[in-house]
Order: structure tokens, then C-alpha cells, then sequence
């Protein structure tokens, strides 16, 4: 890890658990085993657990309960001086302009660019969507700048 630099862990906490309805004890984590394969071997974790587990390791920048595919909690290690919340960029030109004309994607997207909550593609950015679907020409992995940013 770079100096500064920061892991992305996921996890499967309670409400995850609760799901698939996995009661995880006191200790604040619990391994199920369903079989053999590598996806019927899971461990349920709570965020306490997180905390006194991996944050004598790394500092914990951030902890989100249900965060990736509706289904993992993502959570964020590392030594940064200040982490700075993260705001989408403002969408392109171009990208506004794909949109007027694609009223398919108004189920999916709102005006800014943020995927509705109600949506199947909740967890895309519809700049993400444009750079999976060949919209632009040169994709940017960089989504997100720092708040204070001007340009």
C-alpha cells in the first residue's frame, strides 16, 4: 500500500445475515458453512466487530452497511491526514446530452446523473453506464473528485 494509500474491504454484516437468516452471536461474528464450493463458505460480521477487529491494523475511514450490490458492507482502511467526503464530478456535455435523448434511461438515472434508488442499476453512476456501454469515447476511471474542487 502506497503511503496515504487506502483498502477496500467488504464485508457480510447483520442485515445481510438476517437475509439469508444467520443470527450472529455475541462475539460479533459467525462462519456458515453450506458446502464445499468457495461461495457456501460465508462469515457474517458486525460493525463492532469490524471496529475492534481490523481498526487496531488500519484506522477505519469508512464503514457502509450494504453498500455493494445491495448485499456487502464496504469498508474503507487507512492512514489519510484528512479524508475529504467524495461528490460526483459534474456529468459531460456529451453525457447530457446521451441522456435527453435516451428517455429509456430516465428509469434508471436522475438529471445529475445518480442512479435511482428504485432502479436495478442502483449501484452505477450513469457515467459508469456510459464507459460499460461504449458512450464515450475516452472513459475516465476517476468518477469522483474531492470536495473544493474547482474545473
Amino acid at each position: 500500500m502506497r503511503p496515504n494509500g487506502l483498502i477496500l474491504l467488504t464485508a457480510l454484516g447483520p442485515e445481510f445475515a438476517s437475509r439469508e437468516q444467520v443470527e450472529i452471536p455475541a462475539e460479533g461474528i459467525i462462519h456458515v458453512s453450506r458446502g464445499e464450493a468457495f461461495n457456501a463458505q460465508l462469515t457474517y460480521q458486525t460493525s463492532e466487530y469490524c471496529m475492534e477487529a481490523w481498526a487496531p491494523i488500519l484506522p477505519i475511514q469508512v464503514h457502509e452497511a450494504l453498500a455493494l450490490n445491495n448485499a456487502h458492507d464496504i469498508v474503507i482502511l487507512g492512514h489519510r491526514p484528512s479524508v475529504r467526503p467524495l461528490v460526483p464530478k459534474p456529468l459531460p456535455d456529451s453525457l447530457k446530452e446521451v441522456y435527453a435523448r435516451r428517455v429509456d434511461l430516465h428509469v434508471h438515472f436522475l438529471s445529475d446523473g445518480q442512479a435511482r434508488q428504485d432502479s436495478m442499476w442502483r449501484n452505477l453512476s450513469l457515467e459508469v453506464w456510459a464507459m460499460l456501454n461504449g458512450w464515450m469515447e475516452e472513459p475516465s476511471l476517476s468518477l469522483y473528485m474531492p470536495l473544493g474542487h474547482v474545473g
